[in-house]
């Protein structure tokens, strides 16, 4: 699965609050990062996956293979699609709520998958 692109909902609580204006009261529609639902929505999105025993590399499937550019290539999307609506403090319980999950299931690579076995 290589990643599906982000969409508001994915890593913004969107809400409502009445503004006063010289026109009277207006609703404006405001945008909260929210760490939680963008690292859920991350993990769900971009088949991302950690090995036992490295707790730094996160592999990301690009539709091919899986690549070991996966923190890089996460802060660089998430930090796009955010814009100015996110702290560095943010991005790092981001990347430390995806790593927690992703140890929980870690998996091992096959270190030579272009040799087939002969059977």
């Amino acid at each position: 699965m290589a990643s599906e692109p982000l969409e508001v909902e994915d890593i913004f609580e969107v809400f409502t609050v009445p503004v006063e204006t010289s026109e009277g009261t207006k609703l404006v529609t405001k945008h909260n990062f929210s760490p939680v639902r963008a690292a859920k929505s991350v993990i769900k999105k971009f088949g991302l996956k950690m090995t036992g025993g490295d707790e730094k590399t996160i592999w990301r499937f690009d539709g091919k293979i899986y690549r070991p550019d996966g923190k890089p290539y996460l802060k660089n999307c998430i930090y796009t699609f955010a814009a100015n609506n996110i702290e560095k403090k943010d991005m790092g319980e981001v990347l430390d709520r995806i790593i927690s999950e992703l140890l929980l299931s870690p998996v091992v690579f096959n270190p030579h998958p272009h040799l087939r076995a002969s059977i």
